[in-house]
């Protein structure tokens, strides 16, 4: 990978969008091994209880989830944004769904396929190399879906949205949550503690939680729940204590000076509260006296917190 080439697309809204497509592959071939090493097999920002490790936290989130989305076995399910799978064999162990996992990063699929065999979890859960923004799905192949912040590398979150609508059966869930910015954030917050993240995190951009609101019911989804996600400050400390321990450091690479900034850019914007992790609980309208076998589309009470 050309890390120069890399750093020039990063730079701009313009060039994000123009080049997500091989931005953010290129940014989960920097991303992936720090991940493993310093974090989880799953990527994600998880709300902290207690004492918790950061795997523990990932993986009750992902319990989470599939609890309030009401996986049972025979349901096919779909990870939009999978990563390396974690998540999805997790969530596939746990009720019994068949898990699809799809991701833009074609080596994420390698490696999310190797770890599901490792497992013995290859029949419960596959993998395919994609652009959630034009699934390769058939209409209403899905019982549900789910999506665990992978969505903010979408440059049209709109597009997403109603991708993940055409692949849901009618009463189908789809929940997750993703990064956001705060409501009624204005063009200099966004310039100042948003931007810097979307340059180092290959974000084309962020949108709030009223956006992502009207996005879901624009597609179909009837919203059922949303809210910013609890107890997800520590997550700030951990990553500004990160930028510091490489800013002590008497020489950088270039790659640990992008480490770096990425870091201090999260830490900042979360500790600012315009960075936030947004969660919902949405439902496919079902057309009228259509049942499908799918879930109720009643959903937990609109905004309770998961």
């Amino acid at each position: 990978m050309d890390f120069g080439r890399f750093l020039q697309r990063t730079q701009t809204r313009a060039t994000r969008t123009a080049s997500y497509a091989e931005m953010v592959p290129d940014y989960y071939t920097i991303a992936t091994p720090l991940y493993r090493e310093s974090w989880s097999d799953s990527f994600h920002l998880p709300p902290f209880q207690g004492q918790e490790s950061v795997a523990e936290a990932t993986q009750r989130l992902e319990h989470r989830l599939a609890e309030e989305g009401g996986f049972r076995p025979g349901w096919k399910v779909l990870d939009v944004g999978c990563g390396i799978g974690r998540p999805a064999r997790t969530i596939a162990a746990c009720s019994g769904a068949q898990v699809t996992g799809i991701t833009i990063a074609a080596p994420q699929v390698d490696i999310a396929r190797e770890l599901t065999a490792q497992q013995g979890l290859s029949e419960a859960v596959r993998f395919v190399h994609g652009d959630a923004m034009d699934m390769p799905f058939d209409d209403e192949e899905f019982d549900a879906a789910y999506n665990l912040q992978a969505m903010c590398h979408a440059p049209d979150k709109a597009a997403v949205h109603r991708e993940i609508a055409r692949v849901l059966k009618p009463g189908g869930v789809f929940l997750g949550n993703d990064w956001l910015c705060r409501d009624g954030i204005t063009s200099e917050d966004y310039a100042q503690y948003i931007e810097p993240m979307c340059r180092t995190y290959a974000l084309p951009n962020l949108i709030t939680l009223g956006e992502l609101e009207h996005h879901l019911e624009q597609a179909g989804l009837r919203v059922t729940a949303i809210g910013e996600l609890e107890g997800t400050s520590r997550n700030w400390d951990i990553f500004a204590a990160r930028a510091q321990a490489l800013a002590n450091r008497p020489t950088l690479t270039a790659g640990e000076e992008y480490v770096r900034q990425s870091c201090e850019a999260l830490a900042r914007a979360g500790r600012a509260r315009w960075f936030v992790i947004g969660y919902w609980h949405s439902v496919k309208a079902p057309p009228a006296q259509a049942t499908h076998g799918a879930p109720s589309a009643d959903g937990p009470p609109r905004g309770s917190t998961p």
